[in-house]
């Protein structure tokens, strides 16, 4: 019997390209349809132990019946995110594999080569086209090679093992509507990957996780706005080619001003005053009530009037207009 085994759904590309890989290693691993024999209970709980991410980290949300049976609901608790589990085997997220080299939720399949007790026999091609090693074993370009020579289990594969259930938890309440979470947490563990050996040198890996995971949410909610064609024939104004009034010139000074804001203040300012985010979203994006998420914005507003006031020596004329500044160098 083999050492290997994968919780396999045939019907999934990505678990099939993990299974498939397992194969190009030499082993014929144990391949369980969990839809057609699902895992014990007992079995299910040392699954999820043993891949430390918690019970939502396991579960697959896009599936309708996650909607249904309401369990996004942080109220939920484990057993009984458990029991709809036991009940609904399609809401286990797959491919979950288990090697003597550990346990892994395999998403993306790559994942799974760095608990595979043999290297790759040779070259392979996911099936969406996208090569991953090449015929000599190596990942393509010697990036897979170069980040498993440089950085150790204990950086990328431990941390993201630590954080990846609350990361998945965290994009799924804040990811906008028809963004999978799925997807945002895939780019995220690429981003990762793509720090090499510069990601063990980074004094938090938590925090910079939840950073990225953030912006990743960020760019999606930007993405959303509404925006306006304007017409191919749309005349100039009759003020075009005047200079610019004092106000708009102002805009220059903004960036390094904006740069010298807590993160906080920041945050609230690009996301609300530049990414048109409207309070409501930020109030949620934030964990906050709307009533304290105006008043974070508001502070930071003050604070970055403030520090233009100071920065940039703005003067304003007797009609309250900004008249003149000084830019910063």
């Amino acid at each position: 019997m083999s050492d290997i085994t994968i919780y396999h759904n045939p019907r999934c590309g990505t678990s099939r390209n993990t299974l498939a890989m397992i194969r190009n290693s030499g082993v014929e691993p144990t391949v369980i349809e969990y839809l057609k024999t699902p895992p014990s209970r007992e079995q299910l709980v040392a699954l999820i132990a043993a891949a430390g991410l918690g019970v939502r980290g396991i579960m697959r949300a896009k599936e309708a019946m996650f909607s249904e049976l309401g369990l996004a609901d942080p109220a939920k608790t484990d057993g009984e995110l458990i029991e709809a589990i036991m009940t609904h085997p399609i809401l286990i997220n797959r491919p979950i594999v288990v090697t003597p080299l550990g346990t892994r939720l395999c998403r993306p399949s790559e994942l799974v080569l760095d608990i595979l007790p043999q290297p790759q026999r040779g070259a392979f091609t996911k099936e969406d086209g996208e090569k991953v090693v090449d015929a000599n074993g190596p990942r393509v370009g010697g990036r897979w090679h170069a980040w498993r020579s440089t950085m150790p289990r204990s950086c990328l594969l431990e941390a993201w093992a630590a954080c990846q259930g609350e990361l998945l938890g965290f994009l799924r309440h804040h990811a906008p509507d028809g963004v999978g979470a799925e997807d945002l947490l895939h780019d995220l563990f690429l981003r990762a990957l793509r720090q090499d050996s510069r990601f063990c040198q980074l004094n938090d890996p938590r925090a910079w996780l939840f950073e990225v995971a953030r912006n990743l949410v960020t760019d999606q909610l930007r993405r959303r706005r509404e925006t306006v064609t304007l017409p191919v024939d749309l005349v100039a104004s009759d003020a075009a080619g005047t200079e610019l009034d004092e106000v708009d010139r102002l805009s220059a000074c903004l960036p390094r001003v904006l740069s010298e804001l807590c993160a906080e203040d920041r945050e609230s300012i690009e996301l609300c005053d530049i990414g048109g985010m409207t309070q409501a979203r930020f109030a949620q994006l934030k964990g906050l009530s709307l009533p304290g998420a105006k008043s974070r914005i508001q502070r930071a507003r003050r604070r970055l009037r403030a520090r233009l006031l100071e920065a940039c020596q703005i003067a304003f004329d007797p009609a309250g207009n900004v008249c003149c500044f000084v830019p910063r160098p």
